[in-house]
């Protein structure tokens, strides 16, 4: 078994795809985060996939949901 790691912000290495955050204006870009002090989870950067991640922060009952899509092809 091989296990692949597709970052956030770069994608999938092998076959360039990118994930896609819905609706973009909920989501922030952590490396972002961090200069601007603007959110309320802040991961070690050292602890993520290329110093990356996104985050987003709500209420259960907000609409539209955030969402996360990546297609890929696997076994």
């Amino acid at each position: 078994m091989t296990t692949l790691v597709i970052d956030d912000t770069y994608g999938d290495e092998i076959t360039g795809a990118m994930p896609v955050y819905s609706p973009p204006a909920s989501w922030t870009r952590g490396q972002a985060c961090g200069l601007a002090n603007e959110c309320l989870v802040a991961p070690d950067p050292s602890m993520a996939q290329n110093g990356t991640w996104h985050g987003s922060a709500g209420a259960t009952a907000d609409t539209p949901p955030r969402i996360i899509d990546l297609n890929f092809n696997g076994m």
